[in-house]
């Protein structure tokens, strides 16, 4: 059960950063790879990418944190501090 309960918030804190990374900056970028004229920074957007990213950071840290409280081993805790850390710097880049 141990190894199922680690397997299970790695694989959601992996999915939650690779969803992170991959979703783009500016939902309508693609826009200007297609017509280089049009400015994709120029168009109002709500903001829900944004949300989505710090929401599935949110997820992958809140996985990290059931692993540290679960778990006493120190090379594990040591592991899920370095991994928290990735996911907060990956939101702050994708945010801010």
């Amino acid at each position: 059960m141990r190894v199922l309960e680690k397997a299970i918030a790695h694989s959601v804190y992996a999915l939650g950063l690779l969803l992170m990374v991959l979703l783009p900056q500016n939902e309508y970028a693609w826009m200007q790879e297609m017509d280089p004229t049009i400015d994709a920074q120029s168009i109002v957007t709500s903001g829900n990418v944004s949300v989505s990213i710090v929401v599935m950071g949110a997820i992958a840290v809140l996985a990290q944190i059931f692993l540290v409280v679960r778990y006493s081993e120190r090379n594990a805790r040591i592991l899920s501090g370095v991994l928290i850390g990735l996911a907060v710097l990956v939101v702050t880049v994708k945010v801010v």
